[in-house]
């Protein structure tokens, strides 16, 4: 864990250019150091408006022959999680697609500051709505804070084409942790790859 204290004006903005390097300390190509990790920004102690809002995105972008290709990721806000004591218990992850034309990964994770643990149930969804496949107690706890499952796993006997769309619920969540999730749309020509952020639901 690293921390990093620095001081935004009204309108102000921070721009950080090769986050890993410069501010993790690691090398630019470190394949471990900062894998399942995120990056949480809260504001100080004593911060004399602690509630004023902060807009955070990021870019990871990977050179390669064809010019560079990768993702834009927004933040995750913390109200958008679910647990077992909240009015809000599912997260829907809609538009996804798994495809000749694109595939769907998914990832799972204790939101910051959780303690505990929580188990969930993860639904396929295919375009009509009918169930395609359920993962049944999906588990994270404080050593285990992220779970991904990727395209292959979500969508193994989907019957799709390439214009079919799919969505996944998690729902039934308990334990006292709070979960959120993203979902990530990559292009399999470019490699390009779009976020989608999971949105609670009553």
């Amino acid at each position: 864990e690293r921390t990093l204290p620095f001081s935004l004006a009204p309108y102000g903005m921070a721009v950080a250019t090769d986050f890993v390097r410069s501010w993790l300390g690691l090398a630019a190509d470190d394949p471990d150091g900062y894998a399942n990790s995120y990056v949480d920004f809260v504001p100080a102690a004593d911060d004399p408006t602690p509630t004023a809002p902060v807009v955070v995105t990021g870019k990871t972008y990977t050179p390669s022959g064809r010019g560079s290709i990768g993702l834009q990721l927004d933040p995750y806000v913390l109200q958008d999680g679910i647990n077992a004591q909240g009015s809000r218990r599912k997260l829907v992850l809609s538009g996804l697609e798994a495809s000749a034309k694109f595939r769907t990964n998914i990832a799972l994770f204790l939101t910051p500051g959780s303690t505990g643990n929580v188990q969930v149930d993860v639904h396929v969804l295919d375009s009509f709505g009918r169930e395609s496949k359920k993962f049944s107690n999906v588990g994270l706890d404080a050593g285990n804070p992220f779970v991904q499952i990727n395209s292959g796993d979500l969508f193994s006997g989907f019957s799709t084409d390439d214009s079919s769309r799919a969505t996944i619920v998690i729902d039934n969540p308990r334990g006292a942790a709070y979960l959120g999730a993203y979902a990530t749309v990559i292009d399999q020509k470019s490699g390009d790859a779009t976020f989608v952020a999971g949105q609670p639901a009553p």
